[in-house]
């Protein structure tokens, strides 16, 4: 979609802009918080616009940015210096170490993981465990209530039998 009307030019979207140069969005709104491109950004119903002085701003810097880019690689092509290949040699180095580094945090994980594992594996037999000593408990406390209940039955029949067999006895005495 272009817009005309907005500085006496044409408008594009970002998208539009990201299209045309071969960038992504993300890289078009961080080139759009430059100071030097403010001027040629307007913004309406929530989308944002870059003028025709603005798309021409970002391709130069993205021509000059591709032709550094050449002449770095050209460079690079006819002569390697020994400081890129130290600084290759060092780099190379570091990623052996890190590599390392990171091996022995998945070894270091890995046994995390079969730990776990063994801990899930016993966590059942140690919740059967668990549950046998509370029923165990349970049944010991429902037997020593039942005995109890069953001496305060004696001691109400022996009562019970006892004021009978006086008002029995007071009978067959008189």
């Amino acid at each position: 979609m272009v817009l005309k009307g907005w500085c006496f030019g044409m408008s594009y979207t970002v998208i539009q802009v990201a299209e045309l140069t071969g960038l992504s969005k993300v890289s078009i709104y961080n080139k759009l918080k430059s100071s030097e491109l403010k001027s040629h950004i307007s913004k309406k119903q929530g989308t944002t616009y870059i003028s025709e002085s603005g798309l021409k701003i970002i391709k130069s810097g993205l021509k000059a940015f591709i032709d550094d880019e050449q002449k770095q690689s050209e460079t690079a092509k006819n002569e390697p210096c020994e400081a890129d290949l130290s600084f290759k040699d060092d780099y190379i180095s570091y990623l052996k170490l890190e590599n390392e580094r990171l091996w022995e945090q998945v070894n270091h994980l890995s046994r995390l993981v079969e730990n776990g594992q063994v801990l899930l594996k016993e966590k059942p037999q140690q919740d059967i465990q668990l549950l046998q000593d509370h029923c165990n408990q349970t049944d010991g406390k429902i037997i020593e209530a039942r005995e109890r209940m069953t001496e305060k039955q004696v001691d109400q029949q022996s009562r019970h039998k006892s004021l009978w067999d006086r008002i029995l006895n007071r009978k067959n005495d008189c």
